[in-house]
């Protein structure tokens, strides 16, 4: 089964994303690609290891927020609406 994210704002669903196409920002994977590789320039399996570093940090990060509050992490790595609540659901 699919993870499905839903993103909420003052109590309604601004968007709604499956964890694994979670639009992640570009900037937050040419940095990870700095730190790990030395340069910001991915290849394709350096992108994809990079993709599965950023949502293993995202998933940890979700999994300890308090009530559902999206953590910091969240707006330096998704490119999504704002939020003031994140829920987790299954497809």
């Amino acid at each position: 089964m699919e993870r499905i994210i839903h993103l909420y704002r003052a109590g309604h669903e601004v968007g709604a994303y499956s964890w694994s196409r979670l639009p992640l920002r570009e900037e937050a994977i040419l940095a990870r690609s700095q730190d790990l590789f030395g340069h910001r320039k991915p290849c394709a399996r350096q992108r994809r290891a990079i993709r599965t570093a950023l949502l293993l940090e995202l998933e940890r990060a979700l999994a300890s927020s308090a009530n559902g509050r999206p953590p910091l992490l969240w707006k330096r790595y998704v490119q999504a609406p704002d939020c003031d609540r994140i829920r987790w659901g299954q497809k």
